[in-house]
Parts: C-alpha cells; structure tokens; sequence
C-alpha cells in the first residue's frame, strides 16, 4: 500500500475517532486532510457534511452533500442531511423537494417530515387569513399585524417576499405604538437570522434605524437591570460572609494559598473581614489576626493538599472585586476584536490586555491553541475568517464562591467583569466556544 493511501487511511480513521469523541471541529480538519490525498473518497463528503451539521454549519454541510449526491444520486441519507440543513436555514422548499427525494428512495423518515411540513404550512396559512380578517375589521390594532408579522415569519421559507411580508407589518405594528417592545425584539431576530445565516445586509435603511433605536433603549434597559440584579447579589453575599466570616481550616487554605499574591488586607475582606459604610470596604484587621491565629493552631498544614484535593474548584482560587473566585474548566472561550476598533477606542484602554494576533505564526507559538502546526491554524484562520486583521484572547468562563467559599453554579462574572479581568471591552467583541 503506498503512504498516500497510509496517511489517507490515518486521518481518515483519525476524524471517525473524533467524531465517535464528539470533537465534529477536529473531525472535520482530518476528513479534509483525507479528501486533500484522495479526492476520489466521497464517501468522506457524506461524514463531513454530517459533522458540519454538528456544528450548525449548515450552508457547508449542505455543499458536501450535494458534492456527493453527485455520484451517489440515490442517497437516502445525504438528502435527507441536506434537507435537514434547508429546514435549519429556513428555505422550507428546499427541504421539501429533497424529503420527497429521499421518500421516493424508500425512506419512512423523510415521508413523515413531507407530512409534517405541509400540514404545519397548512395551518400557517389559515392562521394568515385569520390575522387578515382581524385586519380589515380593526385596521388600527397592532397587534393584529404583529401577529401576522410572527406568522409570516414561521413559515420557514427564505423567500423574500415572506421576510418583507413580516417587516412591513411589524413597521406598521411599531408606527401605530412606538413602545410595542416585541416588534423590535422580531425585527432584530429577522436581521440577525439573515445576516449569521445567510450574509445578507438587511433590507430597509429605515427598518435599521428602527433596529437601532430599539437596540438602543433595550441596551440600556437591560444594562441598568443587570446591574441593579449585581447589586442585589453583592449586597446580600455582604451580608452573609459578614455574619459568617471563613475560619479554620477554609481560612488557612486560602491564607496559604493567596499570601504570594494579594496583601493580607485584600485577603481578609474577601474572607468577611471588613466593615462595611455604604459601598466601602474596611479591613477588620483586629478580628482577622485572631481568626488567623486560631486557624493556625487548629489546622494542620501536612492536611493541605489534602483540602484541596477534596475541593477541585480551588485549584485555580483567586481574588476579585474582593470577593473569592476561580474558573470552571468547562467552557472555555475566544474573544475577537479588530484592530480598527482597538485603535478607535477612545473610552476603553486595551494596553492590559492580553490580545494577541489572529494569524498562522501567532496561533502556532501559542500554547494553549488547538492548532499544533502551520495547516492546523490555517483552518482555523478559514473557519473563524475576518474581512480585516483581527486580535483575539482566550478566555475562561469565571465564577464567585459562595459565602461558604463553595463552588455554585448560579454566581458566573458578568459580561463586563469577564472584560475588566481580561482588559477587553466585552461589546466589543466577536465571542466563539471553544469546548
């Protein structure tokens, strides 16, 4: 057997052991390197369509398939994996012709998904007539069309005249009340959809402006929301570790653990040593130094690995806006944001950051990167690919500890405090799942 043939069959079996692992990014890397050496596999089109499916990379998917529809005209799965990624994307003819390709092949599934389809564009379209007639007799109730608009919109197919159809409507819903919050919200999920799925700029000049406007008032409704919910948060957290400050062996392992890093002051109010006037924080120093001591005699420094063997979460323990915090190693993500914007900035400073290059040398040298060669950052430089030099950092997903210095799940940093640690202007960025 040549090597062509051998490394073919390397990373073909390679990419169906990632996708048995469920890594459908890694998977797909390797089916391409397999494809590279033996273009005449298109066996691999079909696997690769299926773990671009995984991914929701949909338009992708459905061009492996129709590459191997090509010389595999009567494939059940590969119409029916098409027609799967044609629902997904909205382009519900689409999908229909190929469901009823693949049932004129045989197949039960795709006879129930023809089925369903025209017996949910069935009521689809009774429902129309219905806001219709609504319409004619109360020509001023908005929520006539905003409800037409919604059901315009759930047809599922990408023709445009449905998209307009749903858009005038929701303008007029917006014209006849200003404040009708839910035209808005649709009319950014119609933007969003065209524009993540299909690349298209929206429509209507006007219809951004209103976009804009909306996005702005929401913005700040939602800013002061949170912000007032982080208060709350932080306020009763006060409240607790007041009452009950750490002591003892939990005191000690953080005293020991931290005291290379942060002052003693800053360890101490973390730990519900301060007294509190308004939003200020002061050190109780007096009471920290006797809680030190006791912890001291009380807790055996030999049973400290131990302590942190039983508690995984404090591996990685920090300080934060003085509070205990460490990251949770199980999601992990990538922040993008471009050069342009970085320089431009005129009220965020990004000289703290880590941002490094998002290019082939730099992903290559860093090594917390997935890619372990110059081909392997090349594909990911085409997957997540920019129409201008982009800077990206690596981040964490954070978490507070309780009062009771626990790992819980409902205690996550912020947008913005995910941004203050990393030195980055999280609005300003483009965020991608790593794992």
């Amino acid at each position: 057997m040549s090597s062509s043939k051998l490394d073919e069959k390397y990373y073909f079996e390679r990419a169906l052991n990632k996708v048995e692992k469920n890594d459908f990014r890694r998977a797909i890397n390797d089916f391409t390197r397999a494809l590279r050496i033996n273009p005449e596999n298109n066996r691999i089109y079909l696997l690769r369509a299926k773990a671009k499916f995984k991914l929701d990379l949909f338009i992708k998917s459905i061009e492996d398939c129709t590459l191997y529809i090509k010389s595999n005209p009567e494939s059940i799965e590969a119409f029916l994996i098409r027609g799967d990624c044609y629902q997904r994307l909205h382009n519900i003819e689409l999908a229909l012709k190929d469901f009823q390709k693949a049932s004129s092949f045989g197949s039960m599934d795709a006879s129930e998904k023809v089925k369903s389809i025209e017996i949910q564009i069935q009521k689809i379209n009774n429902k129309i007539e219905q806001y219709s007639k609504k319409i004619n007799e109360q020509p001023l109730n908005p929520s006539f069309y905003f409800g037409r608009a919604i059901t315009y919109k759930n047809i599922e197919n990408n023709k445009v005249h449905n998209f307009q159809l749903a858009i005038k409507d929701l303008c007029k819903c917006i014209d006849l009340d200003p404040s009708f919050e839910e035209a808005y919200v649709e009319l950014v999920k119609l933007k969003e959809f065209m524009e993540i799925y299909y690349e298209n700029k929206f429509y209507d000049s006007e219809i951004i402006l209103c976009i804009k406007k909306y996005e702005s008032m929401k913005n700040l409704r939602l800013v002061a929301e949170w912000k007032k919910h982080q208060e709350e948060i932080a306020e009763e957290f006060d409240k607790r570790i007041l009452n009950k400050p750490l002591i003892k062996e939990k005191l000690f392992y953080v005293i020991e653990n931290l005291k290379d890093q942060y002052s003693e002051e800053q360890i101490g109010i973390a730990a519900g040593y301060f007294k509190k006037y308004e939003n200020n924080k002061t050190f109780n120093k007096e009471d920290f130094q006797k809680a030190k001591l006791i912890a001291e005699q009380s807790f055996d420094k030999n049973k400290l690995y131990e302590f942190k063997w039983n508690n995984p979460y404090l591996y990685s323990l920090q300080i934060f806006n003085n509070r205990f915090c460490s990251f949770t190693g199980s999601h992990g993500y990538t922040a993008f944001v471009s050069v342009r914007q970085i320089k431009a900035s005129k009220e965020f400073d990004y000289s703290n950051s880590d941002l490094k290059d998002w290019n082939i040398e730099t992903l290559v040298a860093d090594v917390c990167c997935t890619a372990s060669d110059e081909q392997e950052a090349k594909e990911l430089i085409d997957i997540y690919s920019f129409k201008e030099p982009m800077k990206y950092v690596d981040i964490e997903e954070w978490f507070y500890f309780n009062e009771n210095l626990e790992y819980q799940d409902d205690l996550p940093f912020s947008d913005d405090e995910i941004g203050e640690y990393y030195g980055i202007l999280y609005d300003d960025c483009i965020i991608e799942q790593r794992y």
